[in-house]
């Protein structure tokens, strides 16, 4: 539209071509300046991506995110909803509306209960599995509610049968029910969830990193048996993060301490 306009300018009077030229370099630059200011902004640029990208789950749930955090749940309840009607195979938006309504603290146990029946016949992706994790996390910040962990606890169960198909997603599913028996104070059923989550990583520091949870929720005498395990896990594991030296200095360290734990906690139960 530009160069056929600066065309037509030359074929003007003077006067009028001149004028029309000025008007036309004013309005390219203004528009140039416009997207100079939408690049230079992240956050305007990625608006404006998912604005335009209705059809995809990640931008709309970057939009649903960007007005709960604003305080205007309504208006993200109804553009979820929207995205969720033209994409409904998709787990992704499912967990984030379900997780925008637990940081608008809307999410009812009947709420886990419909995620949970939708996500059963969803398509899982990375983005699913983290934000299943991102919920479970939210959960366990103060104040605990004991009727959110039983509905969560559900939620993980149901989805047993995903897991199945989706090897990410069976690793995570136990290890959330560790952390969410952790949270009810069952450290016995959370180390067997967590055992079973470090088979299925089989990965030194996601092992540590779940026996480092047991322990720090508490319960060292658990978390031994847990760090036991785990470094069955490092002697099978063939390639490493860090050299042997790291983790044989990490694996005293913690068994040490966890062993003082246990210690003081006997003394405790003597007095």
């Amino acid at each position: 539209l530009f160069l056929p306009l600066a065309s037509l300018t030359l074929h003007l009077r003077p006067p009028l071509g001149i004028t029309l030229g000025l008007l036309l370099l004013t309005l390219l630059a203004g528009f140039t300046w416009q997207r100079a200011q939408l690049w230079r902004n992240t956050e305007h640029l990625q608006t404006y991506w998912a604005t335009s990208s209705p059809n995809s789950p990640r931008a709309q749930s970057f939009l649903g995110n960007a007005l709960t955090l604003r305080g205007r749940y309504d208006e993200a309840e109804t553009l979820m909803q929207a995205a969720m009607a033209r994409r409904p195979d998709s787990a992704f938006l499912t967990l984030s509306l379900l997780l925008q309504r637990r940081y608008a603290q809307r999410a009812s146990a009947a709420d886990y209960q419909w995620a949970a029946s939708r996500l059963q016949q969803q398509t899982f992706d990375a983005q699913s599995v983290t934000t299943l994790g991102t919920l479970v996390e939210q959960i366990r910040k103060p104040p605990i509610q004991p009727e959110e962990i039983a509905a969560a606890h559900a939620l993980v169960y149901a989805l047993g049968a995903q897991g199945r198909k989706h090897p990410s997603l069976a690793r995570l599913l136990p290890a959330l029910q560790g952390k969410l028996f952790l949270l009810e104070n069952q450290p016995e059923e959370a180390l067997k969830a967590f055992l079973r989550a470090m088979d299925l990583y089989g990965e030194t520091d996601a092992c540590l990193a779940m026996t480092t949870e047991i322990w720090s929720a508490g319960y060292p005498q658990q978390a031994l048996t847990a760090l036991a395990r785990a470094k069955e896990i490092y002697r099978q594991q063939d390639v490493k993060q860090r050299s042997p030296d790291v983790y044989n200095m990490k694996f005293t360290r913690l068994e040490n301490a966890m062993r003082q734990d246990v210690r003081d906690q006997n003394e405790k139960v003597k007095e």
